[in-house]
Parts: structure tokens; sequence; C-alpha cells
């Protein structure tokens, strides 16, 4: 009988194995000629690696071609997959550069073709065998070096799910599938369910986009995650669809693409976990100013930023806006108490107090605004760490329900150890769920306790390998705490050492065990050492004269017996009496 204490190294919360979402699968798209610092290969590869892609996306201009080889080596090096190129429908001059580069390399990847819009004239069965004549041959050639061909969706009749789909077709080829873009398809919100479920079996790529219905006419076609009316409802979809393929992350504005890449995944991750509190990341026209909302720890002030060189403190304005669509005149709004300070690339203000849950703020920096709100805080999720954690026994066989799952998890505060407990009721004698479902150990009988390679860290990455520790159960332990067993040590002027006779709780034994002399208890820290086998006594104690190691009855070891009271008393032994005093007290002397 006895606790068990399992060090496992997890660095976030587990992820579904299936859900598209996850870090890994996300790939960076729409950056290269999007960039407003105009990075080359060398720092568009420490951009993808300081965010955390190992997926990415080539799209490019004429200028950007005679660094694809550099790039492409840069890109092997790292370890992040070239998902993608961007690739001209009629091959090419440009197209041979490509192809070249890619063989030379050994890339096999995915060439996207945005596909030229057929004879409007023509009748929909003729449309469909002319384009899909045009995807064959180009199919062909991609085959011939081992790549698949993803029809881009790019607007008009190409650009529309059941004629790529119809296209894909009757193309005959089987290295063809669709990359779907949302930011092209605001038009076709109300039946995205219906798309994605007529394009799943074809869909090589899904790129994200901020969306809400007809965005494209109002001047918001190019919105973050998180910023559209609709996007939670769209990742819903995808996940219903059960899509598991490739997401797309794209940049696709003037902005500094390493902050449009950051705004995206910071607004994905709000979205997924129900948060309304998400980034209300805007670009004005002119591309200057950029307002930022730093999600906050739990019950930390929030603090965002308005980026934008020279600016000063005063020009940037917060309010309480509780009806705050209807107001134009910011003067109408209360403030929002805090502080606005200039930093190098613009102004930071940190309120003074934690946001409230379910109010609507707004901030201003001269013409332009940006709105949040804090939602209220969603109860957890139920734990999910003992589906990747087994016990079983010597032949294979799983001790079924062996870990007492409860409601928190008790992780070590840098979250690299979890304690998981044995289910007491299957541990003590007598009580119906061990009597029901047996003992968890047994005396003298091997078990193994593994970690699943399943088990996901903080960006979604399983395990390198599965876990494994091997160990034998030994009799149980149903000694009480007896402190008359333990040795009491000291040398010189050092400190007054007490072993214990066998391991004890080790916080209980920290403030559990203490020293008096003449009634009064001694300045002195009680450090407990290694395997909590002993505690050792600092202080400025000369240690001379007579003393009593005083005990707390509640101290106990390692599997729960305390002073003088067994955790369990076997029936068949003669019983332990029972010490009702609340300490027990041992008299020594040092000459």
């Amino acid at each position: 009988m006895a606790r068990v204490l399992l060090p496992l190294l997890l660095l976030a919360l587990p992820a579904a194995a299936a859900d598209p979402f996850v870090r890994p699968n996300l790939s960076a798209w729409c950056i290269v000629p999007f960039d407003a610092k105009k990075r080359g290969p060398e720092e568009r590869v420490k951009m993808l690696q300081r965010l955390g892609f190992t997926r990415y996306v080539y799209d490019w201009r004429a200028e950007h071609l005679p660094t694809f080889d550099q790039e492409v080596e840069l890109l092997q090096k790292a370890g992040i997959t070239l998902q993608g190129v961007w690739f001209p429908a009629g091959v090419g001059k440009d197209g041979e550069t490509l192809l070249t580069v890619l063989k030379k390399h050994r890339v096999k990847t995915e060439l996207w073709v945005m596909l030229p819009q057929p004879d409007a004239k023509l009748s929909q069965e003729n449309k469909v065998k002319v384009t899909a004549e045009l995807v064959a041959k180009l199919a062909k050639t991609a085959g011939d070096h081992g790549h698949k061909v993803g029809l881009y969706n790019h607007g008009g009749w190409t650009g529309e799910p059941d004629n790529l789909v119809a296209v894909a077709k009757a193309s005959g080829a089987e290295n063809v599938g669709i990359v779907y873009n949302l930011h092209h398809a605001h038009h076709r919100m109300n039946t995205f369910a219906d798309d994605m479920k007529l394009m799943r079996p074809h869909l090589l790529s899904l790129n994200l986009n901020g969306m809400e219905p007809d965005g494209d006419t109002k001047g918001r076609k190019i919105l973050c995650l998180g910023d559209g009316t609709d996007d939670a409802k769209l990742l819903a979809v995808i996940r219903d669809s059960g899509y598991a393929g490739p997401v797309g992350i794209i940049g696709h504005t003037d902005d500094d693409a390493e902050d449009r890449l950051t705004d995206n995944l910071n607004g994905l991750a709000c979205l997924l976990r129900n948060d309304d509190f998400r980034p209300a990341f805007r670009t004005v026209s002119v591309r200057t100013v950029v307002a930022r909302l730093e999600t906050p720890k739990p019950d930390a002030p929030l603090a965002f930023t308005v980026k934008s060189q020279g600016a000063k403190p005063e020009q940037l304005r917060v309010y309480v806006a509780d009806d705050a669509r209807k107001l134009k005149d910011y003067t109408a709004l209360t403030p929002l108490a805090g502080t606005a300070v200039a930093t190098p690339d613009g102004v930071r203000f940190t309120p003074r107090f934690p946001p409230s849950p379910g109010t609507r703020y707004r901030l201003f920096f001269d013409d332009f605004t940006a709105e949040f709100t804090v939602a209220k805080r969603a109860p957890p999720p139920p734990p999910e760490v003992y589906k990747f954690v087994k016990l079983l026994r010597a032949d294979g066989s799983e001790v079924k329900d062996a870990f007492l799952e409860i409601g928190e998890e008790l992780w070590t505060p840098d979250g690299t150890r979890l304690t998981l407990l044995f289910d007491p009721g299957r541990v003590k004698r007598g009580l119906k769920p061990r009597e029901v479902a047996g003992p968890i150990l047994e005396s003298g009988k091997s078990y193994e306790v593994v970690v699943s390679k399943n088990w996901p860290d903080a960006d979604g990455f399983p395990l390198k390998a599965e876990k494994r520790w091997k160990f034998t159960a030994a009799d149980p332990d149903d000694t009480p705490v007896d402190p008359k067993k333990w040795t009491l040590s000291q040398q010189g002027r050092g400190p007054l050492v007490a072993t214990f006779d066998k391991p004890l709780d080790h916080a209980l034994a920290a403030r559990m065990v203490w020293v008096e002399k003449k009634g009064k208890k001694i300045d002195a820290v009680a450090v407990v050492g290694e395997g909590a086998t002993s505690v050792r006594f600092d202080g400025k104690e000369e240690w001379r004269g007579e003393y009593t190691l005083v005990v707390d009855t509640r101290l106990e070891d390692v599997c729960g017996n305390r002073v003088g009271q067994a955790f369990e008393v076997d029936i068949l032994k003669p019983p332990t009496a029972k010490i009702e005093v609340k300490t027990v007290r041992r008299e020594f002397e040092i000459k």
C-alpha cells in the first residue's frame, strides 16, 4: 500500500489528435510579398522559428525568385516543411525555375495554382472540360517531379467550391486537390458547411481569415482572426466537418508580417478557448498604426499598445463603453483608470485594475478606434491526463481505474511534475471499491506505469516516445510512526539532526516536528532532508543541556500511517494502541 509520485514532463494542456488547429498543423502563407520589413530568406526563416511554425507556403513575386534556392536550403536546415509553392498555371520560365530548385533539394510539395477563368459563353459542361484539360496537363508536369497540384480559389467561376470539385474530378489526376481560402469566400459563408462536406475529400489546405457576410464588399476582406463576426461559428463548422488537414494562417497585408501572423495566432487561440477577450487588431488605411491587446494572465491587468513611432501618451484614450457601438463621441464615455507611457514603437496603456468580465471597452488613437470585451471565465475543462497514463500488470493487462481522478490536476508551479494518487477506495481494506474491483497493487507482484506518446505538449506536439517505469509492490506498511525509533545526532556546533526510521510526508515533517528547551520552542528552522528521511534544525542554538523533541501526532509517513496510529488496521493482528494526545514528547540531553 503506497502513494506514488510520478514525475512527468509536460508543457501544457492536452489537445485532440485530430484537431486541425494544433500548432504543428498550422502553416504560414502570404508573407513574402506582403511584409513591410521586406525580409529576405534568412530573416523570414528565423521569424517562422520564433513563431513556432513548422509549415510554410511560398508566395512570391519575380524579385524573390533569385533567392528561392537559398530559402529552400534554410527551410530544410530549420526543419520547416515547405508545404506549398505559389505556381503559375502556364508553368513558363518562372515555373521552370521553381521546379528546378525543388528538384535540386529533393523537395516534394504542393503547387498552388490560380486557374484562369473559362469563357463565360461556354456551357457549364464545357467550362469544366476546358479547365480540367489545363489541370490535367499541369498535373502531369507536377507528377513527374513528385508534386501535387492545389486548385486555389481566387474568385470567379474557378473559385466556386462545386466547380473546383468538378474540375478536380474531371482532370482524372490523382495528384490534384483543392486549396480553399476563406478570404476569397465571404459570399459563401451561408453555405460553408455544405461546401466543406463537398470539398473535404479533395482539400489539401484550408486558409483562415476573419470573416463576416459580404466583408469583401465592405472593405473588410482581410481581417484578423477574432475580428470577424462569424469566426467562432466557422471554426466550429471546420471541426464538425472532420477536416484534419493543414490550416493556413495568412499575412496578406502590408504590415510587418510577424505582427500580422502573431495577431492571427493570438486571435485563433482566443477563439479556440471561447474567450471574447480577442485582440482588436485592426490596421488603419495608412498602415502605420496598429492596436494590439496583450492577453493577460489570470487576474493580471491587461495591457495594450498602439504602435506608432513618435506617438505621445496623450494621443491614446481608453474608456468603459457599456453602449459604445451606439456612441461616436468618446467624451460621453467613462475613462478607464490607468497609465499610458511612451515606448520606442508607440504608446502602452496599463489599466490600474484588472478588467471586469462582461464589460465592453473602447480605445481611441486619433482617428483609429478599437473595442474589446473581457469574457467571464468559463469553468475549466475536466482533467484529461488520466487517459494518457496507464498502470499495467506483468502480463500486460491494465489495472483499470487505478488513479484517483480529481477535479484539479496536481502540477508543480513550473508544470514539469504531475502527482497522481491511487484511488484510496481500492487501497484501504474493508472499503467497497476494493472489495468489488480488487486492490490496485498486490505484494510481490510487478507493475509498469506507461505514459502514452500521444500526450501533447504546449504546442500540440506529441512526446518523442512513450515512457515506462517498472516496479515491484512490497508488503503493506501498517506500522505507525514512532518517534522513539528516531536517531538524534549533533556534532560540535553543528545542527541537530533527527533521522527517521522510514520516509515521512515531506511537507508535514517540515512543520510538525520541533524542539523545545525549558518549555519554550527554540528558534531554529526545520529543514527536511533528501527522501524525507531526516529533519535538520538550523539556527543559532549552541545545543547544550536538556531538550525536548516534540512531534505532532498528525504527522504521517508516505503510506498514511500517523504517530501511534496505522493508516488501516488488519483485523487478524492485535490492534495498535491509539494515542489521544495532540503531541508526543521525547526528552534528550546534549553535553
